[in-house]
């Protein structure tokens, strides 16, 4: 650039470089804000995925307890059912007993 070009004014080139620098501040600023709230995402996504993990241990435990009432119920439908018929049973032996005195 020649200082004698009429289109040449070095107050305006100082202005345009006054506010490439406050643009470039302000871009630098918005930048460490942005990474800042990056890193704090980050940390509470990972703090959520910590408690998902643990969740997901606790379900899994909670099926397997869940699977195991399940599994004694079971049990105790199918006992109260012989023990129905075994009374049934007896009541028939009792009424046949009776009968036969």
């Amino acid at each position: 650039l020649k200082e004698e070009e009429p289109w040449f004014d070095q107050r305006d080139l100082e202005h345009d470089l006054q506010l490439a620098a406050e643009l470039g501040k302000s871009l630098l600023e918005r930048n460490q804000e942005l990474e800042q709230g990056l890193q704090q995402m980050c940390s509470s996504n990972q703090e959520q995925q910590q408690e998902i993990e643990h969740l997901g241990r606790q379900v899994e435990l909670l099926r397997q307890v869940n699977d195991q009432h399940a599994k004694v119920y079971e049990q105790l439908d199918a006992s109260a059912r012989e023990l129905e018929q075994k009374n049934q049973r007896l009541v028939l032996d009792k009424r046949t007993a009776q009968q036969r005195l």
